[in-house]
This record gives structure tokens, sequence and C-alpha cells, in this order.
């Protein structure tokens, strides 16, 4: 077995080489090693300043974005290499008669590491409408001809742990890119419907809608929603069949609008899902309103349950509600295009930092960093807990890109996906 430090892509070999000549866990925890350094003082205090310089390295970019990504390595006999996060660490001399001699010295690497092992898998195999293959082609829209989104078969991803997921971005798309990226499980056998169009649904009371047609629309249309007053409206109630509620299976969704025109005001908007009864539409849960302000083309809100309820069966219609209320009196209008519902089991939202020449950019969730063309360049910060998919299990990855202020259906771009693979191996 060979063991190693990795400091970005530079490993540090803790056996035959130079002063370093043999290494090996002493402790069922694998966290505390012994050295053997052999050779001249002037070499072992070399090869004894190389490990410090690591383990200094490691603790100053721990969990810090866009810095070297740092780890204890152990190459199996059977040339298996898996890696441990390496958080820094100590060396102190081994209290021993025998562990200082002439030329030989031993000691003790005591490392800070988390509590499981990763390993490099391939780039993935992404499928949907448009094809299968390493590099996946996305819209930013999802209308029966164009899909935002993926497809990792189980097969995919092993490991013990949920494997985070590596992902690089490309197209010739310019200018300031806040991405949402979120993944959930996926029955293909019983797919949930992850967008509602504008023209679909009803208007609440006191709510006005007319259908108007535009290429720049998803599905070629959007729906023109006016009202007036300070009270709170409900803008569109949609019924989500038994089949719809039972595919959601209780997770909660973010909802997520694309609104044709910007808003020409500041609006407070919120979701809320229940079910029809007997009275009317009976909410069993709200989400937490957002401002929305004046010029936004996009409406990210708070999640929402689906269905709102802890039932036997989840094979109940459920009515999901998007309810706004203006701060003024006065007329209102609302370009509704489509309600976007992704899954938050795994969420990273990218604000961006800076405008690009390009969109070129790789997320790792393991440091939770942003590069652009692969430089480590600080372009974007990071919300949300990260992309990390469930092993053994069939997931769902969707995209959503705003850039410059807008959600541009016409945008396209590329994506490639790599996980570490992660188990227990303590």
């Amino acid at each position: 077995m060979n063991l190693y430090l990795m400091i970005g892509g530079t490993g540090i070999p803790l056996q035959e080489n130079g002063a370093l000549r043999a290494a090996r866990f002493v402790n069922s925890d694998l966290t505390r090693l012994e050295l053997v350094l052999e050779g001249t003082p002037a070499a072992i205090g070399e090869a004894v300043q190389g490990l410090e310089t690591a383990l200094y390295t490691a603790r100053a970019s721990a969990h810090l974005p866009a810095h070297p990504a740092c780890g204890l390595g152990v190459t199996l006999p059977d040339g298996q290499t898996w890696r441990s996060p390496l958080r820094g660490g100590k060396l102190e001399s081994l209290p021993h008669p025998a562990a200082r001699q002439v030329n030989r010295q031993m000691l003790v690497l005591e490392v800070e590491r988390e509590p499981f092992w990763e390993q490099e898998g391939a780039p993935l195999t992404l499928l949907n409408r448009h094809g299968a293959g390493a590099n996946a082609t996305l819209y930013n829209h999802s209308d029966g001809a164009h899909d935002n989104f993926v497809d990792i078969p189980a097969s995919q991803v092993q490991g013990s742990l949920p494997a985070p997921l590596e992902m690089t971005l490309s197209g010739a798309l310019s200018g300031r890119s806040l991405v949402l990226l979120t993944a959930g499980t996926h029955d293909p056998a019983t797919p949930f419907q992850h967008v509602l169009e504008g023209e679909q649904g009803v208007e609440g009371s006191g709510v006005s809608g007319t259908t108007l047609s535009a290429s720049t629309a998803s599905a070629g249309g959007y729906r023109r929603l006016t009202w007036s007053g300070v009270e709170e409206v409900t803008l569109k109630r949609f019924s989500l069949p038994a089949s719809q509620s039972a595919a959601a299976r209780g997770r909660f969704y973010r909802l997520t609008a694309r609104l044709h025109a910007p808003l020409s005001e500041t609006l407070l908007v919120w979701g809320e899902a229940g079910f029809e009864g007997s009275a009317g539409f009976e909410p069993l849960y709200a989400g937490e309103p957002a401002v929305i302000p004046a010029s936004a083309q996009t409406l990210w809100l708070p999640p929402l349950r689906l269905p709102p309820w802890d039932v036997d069966t989840l094979s109940a219609g459920v009515t999901l509600t998007l309810k706004a209320q203006a701060e003024t009196t006065g007329a209102h209008t609302l370009d509704l295009d489509c309600l976007f519902l992704t899954p938050t089991e795994a969420e990273a939202r990218l604000l961006p930092l800076m405008s690009l020449s390009a969109l070129a950019l790789t997320y790792d969730p393991r440091t939770r960093g942003v590069k652009f063309s692969g430089a480590p360049l600080l372009t974007h910060t990071v919300e949300g807990q990260g992309i990390f998919l469930q092993p053994g299990q069939t997931q769902r990855l969707y995209v959503l890109l705003e850039r410059n202020g807008a959600m541009t259906i016409e945008d396209t771009f590329t994506l490639q996906a790599r996980p570490f693979f992660r188990r227990r191996w303590l």
C-alpha cells in the first residue's frame, strides 16, 4: 500500500521518496502514521520542511473556494487510488530511544481528515432528448421540444456515500450569469413534470388573463395577468393530478418563474400548496413571501412541499397557487411565461461576481469553488448545500441560467459532469 499527501495536483509520496523511506498506519481510524526518514541531516530537514509546508497549505486552504484541494492518498495493491480530504495535521517525534539515530529518524504524522475516502470517476454519460454522451446539450427551458435537464442512471453512481458532482458549463454566452443547479432522485417510469406553462391553470378572483404568442416564450406563448389594488391575489391556480402528486413524493421543490417581460413595480410573491375542499382552495403549506424588485424578469421563490401532507398514500391531487401582493394602488401587470418546480434534495446557486466573456465555468462542490476556464479565478459565490448524487439511484439534474438579469430561453450550453465516489473506510 502506497501512501502520499496530495496538494492540488502535486503528490508527495511518503515512501521511497528521498529521505522519506517508509510509512504505515498505526491506528484503526487511519489518522496516525509512523514515518521513517533516512539520509543526511540536511536531507531529513528538507523532507520535514516539505511535510510541514503541505500541512500548512491544507490548514490554510480548507473549505476555501478555488483553492487547491489537499488530501491523504492511498494506492491499494489492486491499483485503486483513494483520497481523504486533508484539513491539517502535525508532526511529532516518536517517543522511543530508537526513534533517532545517526542519519535516521522516526516521526509520527497525525492528520486531520474527513471521515471518508473518495475516488475520481470518469465523466458521466448524460441522457436527455438531445442525445447521450459525456457532453450534454441543454436549453434554458423545457417545453416538450427542449430539455434543461439530464438523467443520470443509477448504475453510474457508485460508492456508499453521496457523491459530489463536479460540473463544467460552457457556451458562447457573455455577461453576468446566475446559475441554478438542482438534482433529485428520479423514476423514469413515473416522471415528475417540473414545468407549468403560464397558459395552464386558472386565474384567481380579481385577476384577468390573456394568452399572447411569442417565439421567444416557452411553448410559443405566455400569459398576461392583470389586477388592481393592494390586496393579495391568486395569480394562478394549478391542479396537479394524483399521478403528479405521487411522483413528487412529498419532497420540497423550489419555485422559479420566468417572466416574458421585466416587472414594472415591486411585488411580494409566494407559493401555496393544498387541496380543493368544499369551500374552495384550502392551503396546507405556504412558502415564505419574496420581495421581487421592479425590473426583475425571474421570480426566485422559496421552496414548497409537494404534496404538503403526511399520509400513507401520496396519490391524491394537489393544488398549487402563485400569490402576489402589490405595494401601490392602481393597475398591475405580470407576464408569466412558465413556472419551474425543481427538487431541493441537492442544490447550488452560483451568484456572479463579475461579467465574463463566455460561459466557461467549472463548479466543484467539494471546495464550493467556481473556476473560469480552469483558472483559480473566483467568479461566483455559491449558495446551497451543493450537488451530491445518491449511490444506486437514478437522478435528474436540472440547470437554469439567468444572464444579464433575464432568463433567455434561446440560451443553450454544454454540460459535462464528473463524480467523486465516496465510501466509508475507517
